[in-house]
């Protein structure tokens, strides 16, 4: 079986949709408009590849996770 190959349209849905979308959702949403199926890891390779931020970040629980009191 052939791997699908990313392209132009790919990356078209992704930027459209980067703002609002965790990866899975993303290759959920290139699934259903290209018929090419991606995993998420691959989708966030891509991701990263254009510089695209990830969604939802919260500002507020980043330094709580890196503060550990018991270390």
């Amino acid at each position: 079986m052939a791997r699908p190959r990313w392209d132009r349209r790919c990356t078209a849905i992704m930027t459209r949709h980067a703002a609002t979308h965790t990866n899975a959702e993303l290759a959920a949403l290139i699934a259903t408009e290209t018929g090419l199926r991606f995993r998420a890891s691959t989708v966030s390779e891509h991701r990263c590849a254009l510089g695209l931020d990830t969604p939802r970040r919260n500002a507020w629980t980043g330094p709580l996770r890196k503060w550990r009191p018991w270390q």
